[in-house]
């Protein structure tokens, strides 16, 4: 197990943690850049507008964005 899973901050009956790979094998970039790609990514997802919350977390020691789905209404 990996991620908020682990630590226990994941949400009750769901959790999908994913990794963003800017370029295989190359360096982490620094901090300063990870977090202005955690805030373009959520900008970016905003927009789309199939989530219900999206919420950028930059400054976490892990940048990451936090995202809920929208309720699909069921057939």
């Amino acid at each position: 197990m990996f991620g908020s899973s682990v630590s226990g901050l994941h949400s009750k009956g769901a959790d999908l943690d994913l990794t963003l790979v800017t370029e295989a094998g190359a360096p982490d970039p620094p901090i300063d850049t990870q977090r202005a790609m955690i805030r373009s990514l959520a900008a970016i997802i905003t927009v789309a507008g199939e989530m219900k919350s999206v919420n950028a977390r930059p400054n976490a020691r892990v940048p990451i964005v936090a995202l809920e789905v929208r309720a699909r209404k069921r057939c």
